[in-house]
């Protein structure tokens, strides 16, 4: 994931998707490991020095933290009674370097025993060989240590070029990256970020259903209609959803 574009809508639907999955597994932890590539990667201007040149260096480092502070997902999941743990160290740009990055993940988090656990893997766009993404190898390093009762969440976004049937193409690498059946795996994703889907993996059993099916996570709840609600834009309307979304998950 690249720091620059943490706190945008798709970490919204992000973590709707890993609470709802979260409660309907009735799991209390969920691990995000961010495979974080700090901006700078291939010369892109860092935005805190682009606000810093019209605001100064104290007011763009202060609205940095408060908008684009990894730590503050800790106080959502305490908001919803699941502990939700950050694995925000800079992803390796050497390959070996990448391995021992997952191996160590899972030397911190899922040692044996632990409890039932959401295991998110959020690159930058998805499964592949280049630096921001996850190989098949760190895969199967994760799931090696994954318990009956664990669930395995990976970001796909969709590739930039030739993107064709992209959904049902990345559910099957990614099905056959961890040695499952396609069926093994479902997908989830949102309209109010069309170009992401998430691929879960249950370690408990193979899910029903096949790659031509498209398990689609559930829409948020449609805006009550009415000529006197305002109109919003799209960052508006993913904010008025998820937090109704969230709400739901309180109030149950």
């Amino acid at each position: 994931m690249r720091e620059k574009w943490y706190g945008d809508e798709r970490d919204l639907v992000k973590w709707a998707t890993l609470l709802q999955l979260a409660r309907e597994r009735n799991i209390r932890r969920v691990i995000q490991v961010t495979c974080l590539v700090p901006d700078g990667y291939k010369g892109t201007k860092d935005p805190r020095a682009i606000l810093a040149a019209d605001f100064g260096s104290e007011v763009a480092d202060v609205v940095w933290r408060h908008f684009r502070n990894l730590d503050a997902i800790a106080d959502l999941g305490r908001e919803v009674g699941i502990e939700t743990v950050i694995v925000a160290g800079a992803y390796p740009s050497e390959r070996s370097g990448r391995d021992d990055y997952f191996r160590s993940v899972t030397k911190s988090w899922l040692s044996s025993p632990h409890d039932p656990t959401i295991i998110f893997l959020d690159p930058d766009t998805g499964l592949g060989s280049e630096r921001t993404h996850v190989s098949p190898k760190q895969l199967l390093t994760i799931r090696a240590k994954m318990k009956a009762d664990d669930a395995l969440v990976f970001y796909q976004h969709e590739p930039r070029y030739d993107p064709g049937d992209w959904r049902v193409d990345r559910h099957r690498d990614f099905a056959e990256a961890l040695k499952v059946p396609v069926a093994a795996v479902t997908r989830r994703h949102c309209d109010v970020a069309k170009d992401v889907m998430f691929l879960i993996w249950p370690a408990d059993r193979a899910i029903e259903g096949n790659r031509e099916s498209d398990a689609r996570d559930q829409a948020p709840p449609p805006r009550a209609s009415g000529g006197d609600e305002p109109k919003v834009g799209l960052r508006g309307r993913v904010v008025v959803n998820v937090t109704r979304r969230l709400r739901d998950l309180l109030d149950r």
